[in-house]
């Protein structure tokens, strides 16, 4: 850089001066008839321009002096400007290096604390709050509850639960609206957010509060809560940006382990139900075997049954066919019985006419009526014999019909056991078909 205070006024006017008489000495060589002219040029002209030079001079040097010192300012905050940059630089370096640092933890982490964990981690390393608290809402009995805390005394996380209604105060409104809730200064905030339990959640000297939702698919897993006193910085509305964005990385993170852990859940069940799968199938295949068996022996049952009907329809056929040709040779034996009564009868007219003819003969005709009396209680005895098989004859065509009768109800009662029979065989075989594909289903 030029020193330009190292320009004296003198010396530029001793440089400009010699500069003038080296220019008179050249032009009275080249032009010696107007020495006497340069001479007093010289002597007249040059003491003023010497001056003015001189002045301009000094005027341009302090000007040039005034813009170096200026440049010298400038570049001395230049230089401070980079080494705060530098400095900035390092430091951001170092706080991206951490929160680098800070999601890889959060990316690594297996259970649902260890990112609470990390996450309170994460929240109070970038903010610097008085407490950091994250509450997540518990179904069961409708509150939300302080799973994880980070805070500069210690903390009995069970005590610090409130219930997920307008009772609950600020916590509970950011989850019901799904917005945040910021109060600058929360001792002039709303009556209803100093509700139990608050008085432990939120110390004594509580400037300032951010609820942030912790919210997935417009689904509210809890709240996020950075509490500030008053010797902390209040919250920018960069930092509230920031912490939007980091509230909503969390939330994927929790809802990413919350979804491993129910499919680890899934996973069991569907492990066990597959072991009693198994087992049931076992017991199902035992029981598809035993009725595959139990089928089988029935269907040789039905099938002797089906034998036995058909021996039964036939003997009931015979049967009935043997009292048909029974009934006609009764219906014979009627005519021949007939036959005898009308020579029975005949027989008695013929010992009544003898008899009368041996009284009408005197004692010649005794012993004729003898024989005529003893051909008449012959022709008695016939007829009464007549009579009695008559008697018996009908009574053996009753039963005979009665057998006909009876034979002709087995024969159908065969008939509708032998059509049961065939359709239970219908069924039986369709019940094997089945217990045979079940049997093969439950192989595989």
């Amino acid at each position: 850089m030029i020193q330009f205070n190292k320009l004296k006024p003198g010396r530029l006017y001793r440089l400009a001066f010699s500069a003038a008489s080296v220019l008179l000495a050249l032009a009275l060589l080249l032009w010696p008839q107007h020495a006497l002219k340069l001479v007093v040029l010289l002597v007249a002209v040059f003491p003023m321009i010497g001056y003015i030079l001189d002045k301009y001079f000094n005027t341009l040097i302090e000007n040039l002096q005034t813009v170096e010192a200026r440049i010298q300012g400038s570049f001395k905050k230049f230089e401070d400007r980079e080494k705060q940059y530098q400095y900035n630089v390092e430091e951001l370096q170092q706080e991206l290096t951490k929160l680098q640092q800070l999601n890889v933890n959060l990316q690594e982490a297996n259970t649902l604390q260890q990112i609470l964990i990390q996450i309170t981690e994460a929240i109070h390393y970038m903010q610097e709050c008085d407490r950091t608290l994250i509450f997540l809402y518990n179904s069961a009995n409708d509150c939300l509850e302080c799973r994880e805390a980070r805070a500069n005394e210690p903390l009995v996380l069970e005590d610090l639960k409130v219930p997920a209604t307008p009772d609950g105060g600020i916590l509970a409104k950011a989850f019901q609206e799904h917005q945040i809730q910021y109060l600058e200064n929360f001792e002039t905030g709303a009556p209803e957010y100093d509700l139990l339990p608050y008085n432990l959640i939120f110390p004594l000297h509580t400037t300032s509060a951010v609820v942030l939702p912790l919210t997935v698919n417009e689904q509210v897993l809890g709240v996020l809560t950075l509490i500030n006193r008053a010797e902390n910085p209040a919250i920018t509305s960069q930092q509230l940006e920031l912490l939007k964005l980091f509230a909503y990385q969390a939330s994927l993170a929790i809802a990413n382990v919350k979804m491993q852990e129910e499919l680890h859940q899934l996973n069991q069940e569907l492990g066990e139900n597959y072991q009693d799968l198994l087992k049931r199938r076992e017991f199902y295949s035992h029981i598809a075997q035993d009725l595959s068996s139990s089928m089988t022996q029935m269907s040789f049952s039905i099938a002797e049954v089906t034998k036995s009907v058909q021996t039964l329809t036939e003997q009931s056929e015979n049967l009935s066919r043997r009292g048909n040709e029974l009934l006609n040779h009764l219906s014979n034996i009627d005519d021949i019985i007939a036959s005898i009564n009308n020579v029975t009868r005949q027989t008695k007219l013929l010992a009544f006419n003898a008899t009368i003819e041996a009284v009408r003969v005197g004692e010649a005709g005794k012993g004729f009526a003898v024989v005529a009396e003893a051909v008449r209680k012959l022709a008695q005895q016939s007829a009464d014999d007549s009579k009695t098989i008559q008697a018996t004859l009908t009574a053996m065509q009753g039963a005979i019909k009665a057998i006909a009768e009876v034979a002709e109800a087995t024969h159908n009662i065969a008939l509708l056991q032998q059509q049961g029979t065939e359709q239970m065989n219908i069924v039986t075989k369709d019940v094997l078909k089945r217990a045979e594909d079940l049997v093969e289903s439950l192989q595989f």
